[in-house]
């Protein structure tokens, strides 16, 4: 799957889907969106700021690509079929490019430490050392491994215990500082609580990686000033490097939020540049996620805007007008190869030319024009699906059981005024 806009976007705000591994639901109204995506629940705030609240002890970002193709893995023996898209290099360039924003993760909290297999190891060897026991000829090696075993296993048993401690504290402090920045209040000055300051690095490096961005969230929300914000920074100990992947998580959690409810109105959009602006954050770092914004943009504008009539040389029906045309290709699905491993069978596919030529769109009718000329009437589309990724147009025809795949070179426009057609 790849980026995808639908034909339900509309004029004024624009609607699509994103790939099926990143894809949220979401409700409420404009300035107070409640979100839940892939990486938990959040709220994100509109009109010049943000505030959000993120999964308590977890991970809460997502790394590597946004936009990338995502495979399923099949389990072994179910004697099903799965099938891989691979990219046989026909479609036309896409104007965006794939994501290269990578957002670490905080430093995990530490995991409580199995003790059964060394407490059971430790009982054995206790039993052996009570049953084979001398005053003369003690059984040594058994007492050793007794002692070692049985002393690792209480020293697990401490440890889990503090631990356990130490996140549950970590989950309280965070849930109410959120709660805190989610009501738009402003977030306390104690920092790094004082219960958690005696724990460990982790503990204390999970919590100052998400607590700085609550932080960073009140200053978007201008409900503190960036002295403040840097002297969090400086409290909570975080090095430049985690200030910044903050910023990035921040900025991407508004980013997702906004696109992935399947709309980007004017103040959505004037929102995200708010917040990257006022985070300073290196153009090059968002490059694919601002040219995401531009291309959402010029969408808005041509389905807003009056569709202007072209010279077109095919032959028109009376009260026929050409509207765009582009260079395009019909694309046909075609299997690859296949294979069958351990009763699953993997079919990869791609895709071919059909025909090749130039797509001519009126408001009666999709025509590409090459050797031949084949008709696509617009009554008979029922779906409409843009791919940004790879340029491609996915049409649903209600006189064809599969998918009809376009490629354009200006795939954009041409959905963009397909879809002004449709809505007449």
């Amino acid at each position: 799957m790849g980026f995808f806009i639908r034909k339900s976007f509309r004029a004024g705000p624009i609607r699509f889907n994103l790939s099926k591994s990143g894809i949220g639901v979401s409700a409420g109204v404009k300035g107070a969106r409640v979100g839940v995506g892939p990486r938990g629940a959040y709220v994100a705030g509109g009109r010049g700021g943000l505030y959000f609240r993120e999964t308590i002890g977890g991970s809460s970002a997502r790394s590597g690509n946004r936009i990338s193709s995502t495979s399923v893995q099949a389990p072994r023996g179910t004697g099903e079929l799965f099938d891989e898209f691979l990219d046989t290099g026909l479609t036309y360039e896409s104007p965006i490019k794939k994501s290269t924003l990578h957002i670490k993760q905080p430093p995990a909290l530490p995991e409580p430490k199995s003790f059964k297999a060394t407490l059971v190891i430790g009982i054995i060897f206790l039993l052996i050392s009570l049953l084979n026991f001398s005053p003369k000829n003690p059984p040594i090696f058994s007492i050793i491994v007794t002692i070692v075993f049985l002393g690792t296993s209480a020293y697990f048993i401490l440890y889990n215990k503090d631990v356990k401690q130490h996140a549950e504290l970590t989950k309280q402090f965070l849930e109410k500082l959120f709660k805190i920045v989610e009501e738009g209040k402003k977030p306390p000055s104690t920092y790094i609580p004082e219960s958690l300051s005696n724990a460990s690095s982790n503990f204390k490096k999970h919590y100052s990686n998400k607590a700085i961005r609550a932080y960073i969230a009140s200053f978007c929300n201008e409900v503190i000033a960036e002295k403040e914000l840097e002297t969090a920074k400086m409290k909570l100990e975080i090095s430049n490097d985690e200030f910044l992947n903050a910023k990035l998580h921040v900025f991407s959690n508004l980013f997702d939020t906004y696109l992935e409810d399947g709309e980007l109105d004017v103040e959505e959009e004037a929102s995200i540049k708010s917040v990257a602006k006022k985070l300073n954050i290196p153009r090059e770092t968002i490059e694919s996620e601002m040219q995401v914004i531009s291309v959402m943009s010029s969408i808005r504008e041509d389905v807003n805007s009056a569709l202007s009539p072209i010279e077109t040389p095919l032959p028109l029906q009376k009260g026929e007008i050409c509207y765009y045309r582009s260079d395009a290709k019909i694309l046909k699905e075609k299997t690859l190869s296949t294979q069958t491993i351990s009763g699953t069978k993997y079919k990869k596919k791609g895709f071919d030319i059909e025909k090749e030529g130039t797509a001519y769109l009126t408001n009666k009718k999709i025509a590409i024009v090459g050797a031949g000329v084949y008709t696509i009437p617009i009554s008979k589309i029922v779906d409409v699906v843009l791919n940004i990724e790879n340029s491609i147009i996915e049409l649903s025809l209600d006189n064809r059981k599969t998918s009809l795949y376009l490629t354009l070179a200006m795939a954009i426009p041409f959905a963009a005024k397909l879809e002004k057609i449709m809505q007449k």
